[in-house]
């Protein structure tokens, strides 16, 4: 399983290599990611800022979405879904309850909140829908560049 999930990433990331608001993971040729999820990042100093969607409120929201939200939004237009990684484990309750406030990593703030996603690795994935998720950011990206 370890295999296909492989393959399937490597598909992703040269599928993505192209892409310059892309990071695609990068593994080191010594080591074996088992990809249980495929994160990649956006380059948000690439986008344009004054792209529509990126100044468009959700429907019902107040503030306009942040890079990822944005993506993610036209990503499941086209009806792929690209969750939202998890959050900072001292966001949740246990934490919380020992006095762990919201900011202690900015870094990983930023990402999470504006960043990073994942793209579907399922191991029933055939070929035509790999090459549908990576045909799909590219389209994505387009919108938001």
């Amino acid at each position: 399983m370890n295999d296909e999930r492989r393959a399937i990433a490597k598909r992703y990331s040269e599928g993505l290599e192209d892409v310059i608001a892309i990071q695609p993971v990068k593994v080191s040729k010594d080591h074996d990611h088992v990809y249980h999820w495929y994160l990649a990042r956006l380059e948000t100093s690439a986008l344009n800022a004054e792209s529509e969607i990126l100044n468009r409120p959700p429907c019902g929201e107040r503030r306009n979405p942040t890079p990822s939200e944005a993506f993610s939004f036209l990503m499941r237009e086209e009806d792929v879904d690209t969750p939202t990684h998890n959050q900072p484990v001292y966001h949740y309750k246990p934490f919380k309850l020992r006095g762990y406030g919201d900011d202690l990593c900015p870094i990983s703030e930023r990402l999470w909140r504006k960043e990073i996603f994942r793209l579907p690795l399922n191991l029933d994935m055939t070929s035509s829908e790999i090459d549908y998720v990576i045909e799909t950011v590219h389209s994505a990206i387009a919108q938001l560049c």
